[in-house]
């Protein structure tokens, strides 16, 4: 009887709860579900995106919004993951809103559904490069056009090849025209440091590395960017692939400057120690000493 009774009282208050949920505006409650996926609590995020889209015109934006809500949560989720209804809902978006501001998220959420598979798939990578290309040549002028370029240059910089980096270069520097000041504009030069490594031109490597960092000091809300491991790389990779101290020595100053307490300070300050007596051995008509010029481990 008491069971029975503790489940009636939870029907009621979960009735009643709903009730007051659905007397909230839309916007107010889409809010709420938003707030509840950033706390990872997706059935309580999709049943408010649910009750938000079952309480507001087909058309308007806050109704697309819960929809790409609602697919988030299910493509999200640890366990459960219902990657056939995140599709179906993205597909929805696409075909039915196109005009939408949402559309050309959900095209580049699909996307990345595939591309986020378990680790242990081997994932088919230039097909996925070429999915991001098509969401960029898409909705070229949106950010997540902007955000699936970012993508596509990712997977084919990793890739390694010669033939490869060149294409990669010519489109960073198409899309950097494109876009002057895009956010993404300091990874992207960093992406194409990656390029000149694979194609052995160390100098041109340092000067879009520097031009990274110089790019994120002007924006510092470039998301993804590590400012503490971009004045590391570019110090490594200016005294031991390009040879140039000056550069080295500017950025391992840098860090140990802004970031004193970093594990890699140490590092640092021992590469400045290693310079300096290289540079002494070289005013003076000497060879460096071999262990010297040895490339430590990162």
């Amino acid at each position: 009887m008491l069971i029975f009774g503790g489940t009636i009282l939870f029907l009621w208050w979960s009735a009643v709860h709903s009730g007051l949920e659905k007397a909230v505006p839309p916007e107010e409650l889409l809010g709420k579900a938003w707030e509840a996926f950033r706390q990872i609590e997706f059935e309580k995020a999709a049943r408010l995106f649910q009750i938000v889209e079952s309480s507001t015109p087909e058309d308007s934006e806050t109704h697309i919004e819960a929809i790409y809500g609602e697919a988030s949560c299910a493509n999200h989720r640890r366990s459960g993951r219902d990657l056939k209804r995140a599709l179906a809902l993205y597909e929805a978006i696409q075909k039915q809103h196109p005009a939408s501001l949402w559309a050309p998220w959900a095209a580049l959420a699909a996307v990345r559904a595939s591309h986020l598979e378990p680790s242990d798939l081997e994932l088919p990578y230039k097909k996925l490069s070429s999915k991001y290309v098509k969401v960029y040549q898409e909705h070229p002028n949106t950010p997540a056009g902007e955000e699936a370029f970012l993508y596509h240059c990712r997977i084919i910089a990793s890739l390694g090849s010669r033939e490869e980096a060149s294409k990669l270069l010519r489109e960073i520097d198409d899309f950097l025209s494109r876009h002057p000041g895009a956010v993404y504009q300091p990874l992207l030069d960093a992406m194409a440091a990656e390029c000149y490594h694979i194609l052995g031109r160390e100098d041109d490597r340092i000067e879009a590395m520097a031009r990274s960092i110089a790019a994120f000091e002007r924006d510092p809300t470039v998301p993804f960017y590590e400012l503490s491991s971009a004045y590391w790389n570019v110090a490594y990779a200016a005294e031991f692939e390009a040879g140039n101290f000056a550069v080295a020595r500017k950025y391992y100053e840098l860090f140990l400057k802004e970031f004193p307490n970093e594990d890699r300070a140490f590092g640092c300050r021992q590469a400045l120690a290693r310079i300096d007596r290289v540079e002494k051995a070289l005013r003076e008509g000497k060879q460096p000493e071999a262990e010297w010029l040895a490339v430590p481990c990162q």
